[in-house]
């Protein structure tokens, strides 16, 4: 859970606070606070010595969340899921 219907959590550090998903499997989802226009994906990320997927807050340098090993997942996807009030 990276948000809920009032917050983004992991917000104001920039890359120095995020979340760390490290067994992300199939049919699991992650949970977003607002829509998925707010957010992008950089599917092609290394954090350390780890490939996966870096969420970022759209249009910043704003590390939300980062899913060790997986690079096949999608915004738009049952990948994750949406709760609260969008503000853009």
């Amino acid at each position: 859970m990276l948000g809920d219907a009032h917050d983004i959590y992991y917000v104001g550090k920039g890359l120095k606070d995020y979340a760390i998903i490290e067994d992300f499997q199939n049919k699991d989802q992650i949970q977003l606070h607002g829509n998925s226009n707010q957010y992008e994906l950089n599917t092609k990320y290394t954090l350390g010595s780890n490939n996966g997927t870096a969420i970022f807050l759209h249009g910043t340098h704003e590390l939300i969340g980062f899913v060790q090993g997986v690079t096949d997942i999608s915004l738009t996807s049952n990948d994750f899921s949406y709760v609260g009030v969008t503000h853009c």
